[in-house]
């Protein structure tokens, strides 16, 4: 059994400008992205597991909470997998 956790924070910041964003090959092709107007906050917290078996089964369980200034998200996976 492995058991995993993660803890991140990720600070958006606020702009008002518009982003250019132009591919490598086309450089000539430049295409305007409305920046994000409103910086935010969110704090990820992530914890699970995984069970290997020796019949070659995996079984993995999840558990992750996003946490912002306007709501709080969780999401629980649940997987099983196993080579054919």
């Amino acid at each position: 059994m492995a058991p995993h956790a993660s803890v991140e924070y990720d600070r958006r910041l606020s702009a008002t400008a518009i982003g250019p964003v132009w591919y490598s090959d086309r450089p000539d092709a430049v295409f305007n992205i409305p920046a994000n107007q409103i910086g935010g906050q969110v704090l990820d917290l992530t914890a699970g597991a995984t069970l290997r078996l020796r019949s070659g089964f995996l079984f993995s369980v999840d558990y992750r909470s996003l946490i912002d200034r306007a709501a709080v998200q969780h999401l629980l996976r649940i997987g099983v997998s196993t080579k054919i």
